[in-house]
């Protein structure tokens, strides 16, 4: 997967969390369950959001 690639997927994945939660400035080391921002239902909104969008092979890529 080249960088681009990876860029996209992070751009789409912080971009759904940003709609959801509406934070200013996420890190990509930010834990937002440790925050107690996000919840366990969160996380299952987000595995269906990447599990249903074309980029979510390349995003297991990137996170494996």
């Amino acid at each position: 997967m080249s960088p681009n690639d990876q860029s996209q997927v992070k751009e789409t994945v912080r971009n759904f969390i940003n709609n959801a939660i509406n934070i200013e400035a996420l890190g990509d080391d930010d834990n937002l369950f440790e925050s107690g921002i996000v919840n366990s239902l969160f996380a299952v909104q987000l595995m269906t959001f990447v599990e249903r969008s074309s980029a979510w092979r390349s995003a297991w890529t990137i996170w494996r």
